[in-house]
């Protein structure tokens, strides 16, 4: 971490939500690392954070449902994610792919919250990042 800093590490592909997410926590006084790639994602895991977030679809979402991503999903960025002590929230429009992380981190120990990504969600959302970067 950067100083006083608390780092933030965010695997996204929304380039909206990404923007959001950075305003929010930087606001707060956070460092904030994001990326659409799971590799670069598990890179920057092993530097200190305290809280990981993480979307399941990544990249360009396919009429079957499926999406197609450079290097994998956010399932399997949690599934090689080694926990640290951070936290995790999940966050997509994809509940049954953000159930299944929130399964994999939370067999692994890390506490982790899960919320469906919702435009109506979202002041709630900025209101519990700020808290809890204020409880770290």
């Amino acid at each position: 971490m950067t100083g006083d800093r608390k780092r933030v590490i965010v695997l996204e592909d929304s380039w909206a939500r990404i923007e959001w997410i950075e305003i929010v926590l930087r606001r707060s006084g956070a460092e904030v690392f994001s990326t659409s790639s799971v590799q670069e994602f598990l890179f920057e895991a092993k530097r200190p954070h305290v809280l990981a977030v993480f979307d399941h679809d990544l990249g360009v979402l396919l009429p079957d449902g499926t999406a197609n991503s450079i290097d994998g999903t956010g399932e399997d960025a949690a599934k090689a994610y080694q926990p640290c002590g951070a936290s995790a929230l999940v966050w997509s429009a994809n509940p049954s792919g953000a159930a299944r992380i929130g399964k994999i981190l939370e067999e692994k120990g890390v506490q982790t919250t899960v919320l469906a990504f919702e435009d109506r969600n979202l002041a709630q959302m900025a209101q519990g990042l700020r808290a809890f970067l204020e409880d770290e």
